[in-house]
């Protein structure tokens, strides 16, 4: 099997931030167990880093990710956002610098990934799915105008960060370009590149490679709490046709295309990932924002599991995690 399509990659900490390398982890295996609850994108992209640090890792889940069953990952549109996102906005400061830091582990990462493992032949089945491409955003006020100045707050940061995020643009001909309906009351535009995820590629190909670093699957029925989200929306649900209606109107040539049938859910807000004294890390309810912040959140779980190991040597004791 080719290189692209091997765990012939590693994750690893340099500098306090979590990097993709070449080549086999060099990290002494651990007498140390981790147990992961959660086989979405933010339990499996932590099993990864914690496999590659040396730890044992099993991941404990109701059900994995299938095309034909799909978990909350997979059902989400995965395009990277810089925070606030317009899915799973955080209102609360520390949460939002946080998520804001979290992001851009990620975007380096996915940015690195489909560089260097682009689809190979037949081998396409093992692809991850993931693609830089570009965002646009729209705007019916001047970002300069607006009475709420986050939107300009929000470009602003993007512009400070345009040595790390490629493609930065703010360009007012991106409306006529992209044909938008000039009833929609567009005014303003920018634009940068974005990994863009195929939930269902991507969740196969991490579920491929963390099996193959040694992740232990265990399957418990009811693992989550019934009835919490929804995940019946259909087509013809009215919140899916007032969505589709808002986006023909605003680009009136999407009116011919046709959608794709698959369901919608809600999700929570993102819970900080906190370790609350105990041997338990939580890491959940990212808040529409999983991917996006996916490998920011599993660098500083990593690095509290790290915390929490010398703790427990200090304290004298031989207990596994």
């Amino acid at each position: 099997m080719s290189f692209a399509y091997t765990p012939n990659f590693h994750l690893a900490q340099a500098n306090n931030e979590l990097v993709l390398e070449r080549g086999h982890s060099p990290a002494t295996p651990k007498n140390k167990r981790v147990l992961v609850v959660g086989g979405g994108v933010t339990g499996f992209t932590t099993a990864w880093a914690l496999l590659d640090a040396g730890y044992r890792v099993t991941i404990i889940s109701d059900k994995w990710a299938d095309p034909k069953d799909r978990i909350a990952s997979q059902i989400a549109g995965a395009l990277w956002e810089w925070p606030p996102a317009v899915c799973g906005k955080h209102t609360d400061v520390i949460s939002l610098e946080k998520s804001k830091d979290w992001c851009m582990t990620s975007y380096h990462i996915f940015d690195k990934l489909q560089e260097w493992m682009p689809p190979v032949g037949n081998l396409k089945a093992f692809d991850h799915g993931v693609q830089m491409g570009m965002a646009n955003f729209f705007f019916v006020e001047k970002l300069e105008e607006m009475a709420d100045a986050g939107q300009l707050d929000k470009w602003n940061e993007i512009q400070e960060m345009s040595a790390e995020i490629k493609g930065v643009k703010r360009d007012p001909t991106l409306i006529h370009r992209h044909k938008v309906n000039k009833r929609a009351g567009v005014v303003d535009s920018y634009q940068h590149m974005s990994p863009m995820i195929d939930t269902d590629a991507y969740m196969r190909w991490l579920q491929f490679v963390v099996t193959c670093k040694g992740r232990e699957p265990l399957h418990a029925e009811r693992l989550v709490q019934p009835h919490e989200y929804s995940l019946d929306l259909k087509m013809d649900s009215p919140e899916i046709q007032r969505m589709r209606a808002r986006c023909n109107n605003f680009v009136p040539g999407w009116r011919t295309l046709r959608p794709a049938a698959v369901p919608w859910d809600q999700r929570p807000h993102r819970a900080e990932t906190r370790k609350n004294g105990s041997r338990i890390i939580h890491s959940y309810g990212h808040g529409g924002s999983g991917f996006t912040l996916s490998f920011g959140c599993a660098r500083d779980v990593l690095g509290l599991v790290y915390d929490l190991e010398k703790d427990l040597a200090v304290e004298g004791t031989h207990a596994h995690l």
